[in-house]
């Protein structure tokens, strides 16, 4: 299954222009990270879109295709319906102002993805699209600490790693991890060896070689690398 592998998006893989609203043209990886989502929804699972946005439209997704559905983020107004619309109208997708089932169907709450608020062994997918790579990471900006790791941690911010940490404790054992990220701007060296750490493996082939036809942002000269992850047998 080709969506198991962790690899750089290129641009010939499927794409999705209009993923439960038209994504905005400047969302220039989501075309790619959306669809790709697709491959993982079960009707049976619980499941997390950790860092959802207001109204990003992952979420809402999600409530169309899964069981149970929850999103966390640290901004205010996913908490409040109101809040949510109103973005909804400023953003031109009023048209699901008023569907209750994108509220009655997503369970959202305002947290820090480094302390999540929800039971062990919960979720079936956690979901991350293009977030932890923005988090307040030390580690991940300057590689040479790497190697003071084990001394260093305790006295300097490492988000991602407790981030994932997170993500594995609210893990059923069978579950998945479902992450996107921009490029260069997560270490892939510091990934791997957080990944190792915590006793997570890559749910199949893993491919760190940035192809010629890779997705690239053209405003910052980005790329785009997406992981699936689960729990160490």
């Amino acid at each position: 299954m080709d969506a198991l592998v962790s690899r750089f998006f290129r641009v010939d893989d499927p794409q999705t222009h209009d993923f439960v609203y038209p994504i905005p043209d400047t969302f220039w990886s989501r075309f790619y990270e959306y669809e790709w989502t697709k491959a993982f929804t079960d009707p049976n699972d619980t499941c997390l879109d950790a860092a959802s946005g207001v109204v990003h439209p992952l979420q809402f997704y999600l409530a169309d295709h899964c069981k149970s559905v929850y999103a966390c983020d640290l901004d205010p107004r996913v908490g409040s319906r109101p809040a949510i619309e109103a973005m909804m109208r400023d953003w031109k997708i009023d048209m699901f102002v008023n569907q209750d089932r994108y509220f009655s169907n997503v369970q959202r709450t305002v947290c820090s993805l480094t302390n999540l608020p929800y039971a062990d062994a919960f979720f079936d997918k956690v979901y991350c699209i293009s977030t932890l790579e923005h988090l307040r990471d030390r580690f991940n900006r300057y590689p040479v600490l790497q190697r003071l790791t084990r001394y260093l941690r305790p006295f300097l911010r490492s988000d991602i790693f407790d981030t994932l940490a997170e993500f594995k404790r609210v893990l059923k054992t069978d579950g998945m991890i479902i992450l996107t990220f921009d490029y260069p701007r997560i270490n892939l060296a510091y990934l791997t060896r957080i990944v190792d750490e915590l006793c997570l493996v890559f749910c199949g082939p893993v491919d760190f070689q940035l192809p010629p036809n890779a997705v690239t942002g053209s405003a910052r000269n980005l790329n785009c690398f997406r992981a699936v992850l689960r729990k160490r047998a």
